[in-house]
């Protein structure tokens, strides 16, 4: 009788152990989710008030002192002034805003594909293939992750320089051809959880292995290369200090968007303005999130990449 009594007892201090856990788990919950409220509100207040500025005439914001309001009257004269006047002389060469548009597709499209394929193909190799250096490859991605690289830009560029490849988009894809980077492990971890009987089968067929990984391996992940690809688009996309230091007299968009923020002429010395520079960078990204919103939300879970 008292060895029952005993046991509820214990059950019940667990159960209540259990309970005050959970309590106090809901409790750092609900902390946690205020917080990221409060943050995602601050990003989304900052986003609408800058969407709206760019639409107030230059006498609205700076005369009138109509800085936090809605415009009284929506303008779209700071949009037709950015595309009909921003221009950026480099070198003796001006570049316009369709130039800077064109060096931002080029850039962000091209590196973006060259590292996600270089990525895809050495995780394939390292994670199926177990040769002397695959498990190198693994720690040495991992490893560059962890310690930060700093004081390279100098000698990278010197290298550019000597090998005739420096202020040049086709450096820029040279430099993109390298397989560090979190993805990498994305695509490693995905390849060692495939089965190896998709590989057997096509052996048997007689394909090598080039026609293994074009035909069977990469159709398998191609919806995690095409998610992997988008996010690096909207990386490069926004980067400016790359092209700042590797192609200064070959401007992208939000290379300009940077001179625009730091320029001393008055006509563009205006918040509307630019601001309204900044929505036009602004625009694709949203379109392409748009478009694809469901594909990219659908694989990025916790922070990671679900195939």
């Amino acid at each position: 009788m008292n060895n029952d009594f005993a046991k509820e007892s214990r059950l019940r201090r667990w159960l209540r152990s259990k309970i005050k856990a959970k309590e106090k788990m809901n409790a750092f919950s609900w902390v946690v989710f205020a917080f990221l409220t409060l943050l995602t509100l601050t990003f989304i207040i900052v986003y609408f008030w800058g969407i709206m500025t760019s639409f107030k005439s230059i006498l609205e914001f700076d005369t009138v002192g109509n800085i936090v309001g809605l415009p009284d009257q929506w303008s779209l004269e700071n949009f037709i002034f950015v595309f009909s006047n921003f221009r950026i002389k480099l070198s003796g060469k001006t570049f316009y805003l369709e130039n800077m548009i064109l060096n931002s597709v080029l850039y962000a499209v091209g590196c973006a594909f060259i590292q996600t394929a270089v990525q895809c193909v050495v995780a394939y190799l390292a994670a199926k293939f177990r040769f002397k250096f695959s498990g190198l490859i693994y720690w040495v991605v991992v490893i560059t992750m962890t310690i930060p690289v700093v004081g390279t830009d100098i000698s990278t560029i010197q290298i550019l320089q000597n090998i005739g490849l420096y202020d040049s988009m086709i450096g820029m894809f040279v430099l993109k051809f390298n397989f560090l980077g979190a993805y990498f492990l994305v695509f490693y971890a995905t390849f060692r959880s495939l089965p190896d009987d998709y590989a057997g089968a096509a052996y048997v067929d007689g394909a090598g292995e080039f026609g293994i990984l074009i035909h069977v391996i990469l159709p398998m992940v191609a919806n995690m290369f095409f998610t992997i690809f988008l996010l690096n688009m909207i990386t490069y996309w926004n980067d400016y200090r790359t092209p700042l230091l590797y192609m200064p007299n070959n401007p992208t968009l939000s290379y300009g968007i940077q001179w625009l923020s730091t320029s001393s002429l008055q006509e563009f010395s205006h918040t509307t303005v630019r601001l309204a520079a900044c929505i036009i960078m602004v625009i694709p990204i949203i379109v392409v999130f748009i478009v694809f919103k469901n594909r990219i939300m659908d694989k990025v879970s916790l922070g990671g990449i679900k195939e």
